[in-house]
């Protein structure tokens, strides 16, 4: 299929004439990346449609309206269904010419006009639904400032699960180790941390990403670098390295916030975490 990736939604004017040929589609608004005026985008990014249909009988009982368009690899959920509400039904696709649609779909009596300040566009409106939708500020996703006992909570939670990634990395069970390592420090207390530093640095005011994959367009270059580092593959000693590197990044983005921000930091607490962590890494040298 030929692609001119130079046209931001080369796709959708075929997607809205498949649309509008769908008499119960009474509204079709285009969301995500490809609706917002901040976000880059390529040719795999996604295609995020919400439907407002008179009707949900149809797309309830099967994806026969989806095929009618082009020939699906695969969907999900594998059958129609709500995932996040339970008066919404989802049906992402992925379809043979590569491109994907993800589809929310609802009947207009749950629409709102207050969810879209992340941007929009709209494909189809046959009731006048989108009429009254305010002008986008692109604030829904930007980082919210924390409160002290959501700073020190999460602190907290850090240097706790810290020991579960020395005790596992000691038994030499990686698996555990690695979960605890990546899922935890990183992506959940290592990745808030760098994000309220972001969100301080420039007035609450921006958003890096679903699961900050945009960090690296806001950190200086030597975090990044150090960041890098908190990755590991399944060597011992390597993922021992990731851990102390994980450490670093996150006490020196938590103190520096603290002092910002008037939050109280537990370095007693991070001191004996790290001497603790380092006397079970000797003993398993």
């Amino acid at each position: 299929m030929e692609r001119n990736f130079s046209e931001k939604n080369y796709k959708l004017e075929p997607i809205t004439r498949w649309l509008n040929g769908i008499s119960m589609v009474q509204c079709a608004i285009l969301t995500g990346s490809r609706a917002s005026k901040q976000q880059k985008i390529d040719f795999l990014s996604d295609f995020d449609i919400q439907l407002f249909v008179s009707d949900l009988e149809i797309f309830r009982k099967d994806d026969a309206w989806i095929e009618k368009f082009d020939r699906v690899m695969i969907r999900w959920p594998l059958k129609p269904g709500p995932t996040f509400d339970r008066n919404w039904i989802t049906r992402l696709v992925l379809f043979q010419d590569e491109l994907r649609i993800d589809f929310q779909i609802t009947l207009t009596d749950y629409f709102d006009a207050g969810k879209y300040d992340a941007g929009f566009q709209v494909l189809i409106d046959r009731v006048g639904l989108t009429s009254n939708i305010p002008t986008p500020r692109f604030l829904e996703f930007n980082t919210e400032k924390p409160g002290c006992e959501e700073f020190e909570t999460l602190i907290n939670e850090f240097w706790w699960d810290a020991t579960y990634v020395a005790k596992y990395l000691w038994r030499k069970e990686i698996p555990y180790a690695k979960y605890i390592l990546d899922t935890s420090l990183r992506y959940k207390h290592l990745h808030t941390l760098l994000k309220w530093q972001i969100g301080f640095r420039n007035n609450w005011s921006v958003n890096p990403g679903i699961h900050e994959k945009n960090l690296k367009l806001y950190i200086d270059k030597k975090t990044w670098n150090t960041y890098k580092e908190t990755y590991a593959g399944t060597n011992i000693e390597d993922n021992w390295n990731a851990l102390f590197r994980i450490f670093e990044i996150a006490s020196k983005m938590a103190q520096r916030l603290g002092s910002e921000m008037g939050l109280k930091y537990p370095l007693e607490t991070e001191k004996a975490i790290r001497n603790y962590c380092s006397r079970i890494r000797n003993t398993y040298r």
